[in-house]
């Protein structure tokens, strides 16, 4: 049953629901209901799963978590919940109590031998220490808490993605693998820091390579440039040269330039 907040009802939860001998699923969230939550809501023996978040709830969740023998999954979550919780959850799978005004300590909770795998604690007044059992839950939320770390703890380890929030003052004998990579990532740094060297060798290496090339291409082209200029000037040039010029090139027709004498007069070269 869904009651969702598309259109937001507001009021108290009536006790009527304890009538409904068939209900699994009670989503009452993200509406305006205020008031408690009714002891009667445990007589219904089939509830397996109930969402009540978002809310102006007040009162204590004691009848709801503590009563209901079959409820796998509850999240009252950002409500005005007060009081405090005790060790009797047996068959919650999925708790989220975030974002209230619970207080006191966080009982025994016997994780290895009962369904608990998620909890979130968070935003609450809860105070005390902590059982180390909790780490072995899948999800564990315990920040913004007043929670008593000033003995150093003989074991603390959370997996990654286990804690979601760090905000815990004097939280520093544990172990937060908040870093932690998966086996594929892990597989893949090797294979990153492989192309690092390669990348840096042809950035030292290749631009001076490049520069020297290109000056040498540089000078070729030069003389190349040079060489043919002087060709082109040879070919283009108008043949207008100064009696004057071809008198001091052949110093006045020395016989040393002298080349050759054919039908029309000496050949000489200049």
């Amino acid at each position: 049953m869904s009651l969702c907040y598309f259109h937001p009802i507001a009021g108290t939860i009536p006790s009527t629901f304890s009538q409904l001998k068939n209900l699994h699923y009670l989503d009452l969230a993200s509406n305006k209901l205020e008031g408690s939550i009714p002891s009667e809501i445990a007589n219904v023996l089939t509830l397996q799963e109930i969402d009540i978040s978002h809310n102006n709830l007040t009162g204590s969740i004691l009848p709801l978590i503590n009563q209901c023998p079959n409820i796998s999954k509850v999240d009252l979550s950002y409500n005005l919940l007060n009081g405090s919780i005790d060790s009797q959850i047996s068959c919650i799978y999925d708790l989220n109590l975030s974002h209230n005004f619970l207080s006191g300590e966080v009982p025994y909770l016997s994780v290895r031998y009962h369904m608990l795998d998620s909890l979130d604690l968070s935003y609450n007044n809860f105070t005390g220490k902590l059982q180390k059992e909790l780490v072995n839950l899948s999800f564990l939320n315990l920040s913004y808490n007043s929670f008593d770390f000033s003995q150093h703890l003989d074991y603390c380890y959370f997996k990654k993605d286990s804690l979601i929030s760090y905000h815990m003052p004097n939280f520093t004998s544990c172990h937060i693998d908040r870093y932690q990579t998966n086996p594929q990532t892990r597989k893949d740094k090797p294979s990153f820091l492989f192309f690092i060297p390669v990348i840096c060798f042809i950035l030292v290496v290749f631009p001076p390579i490049l520069y020297f090339t290109r000056n040498k291409f540089k000078a070729k082209f030069k003389g190349m440039s040079t060489k043919n200029g002087d060709l082109f000037s040879i070919w283009n040039y108008d043949g207008q040269i100064a009696f004057e010029d071809i008198i001091e090139a052949t110093e006045d027709f020395d016989i040393k330039y002298c080349i050759g004498t054919g039908g029309y007069g000496s050949v000489n070269r200049a």
